[in-house]
């Protein structure tokens, strides 16, 4: 598949870390909507 076995998983802090390593902007924007999203 196109993510690593841990993102597929569910690992979220892995997911974030892998995400933020490739693409910090971005990781940052989404994970600010995220936040929004659930508050």
């Amino acid at each position: 598949g196109a993510y690593p076995r841990e993102v597929r998983a569910g690992d979220a802090e892995t997911a974030a870390a892998l995400r933020e390593a490739i693409e910090p902007e971005r990781f940052r924007e989404e994970l600010f909507r995220v936040i929004r999203g659930v508050e």
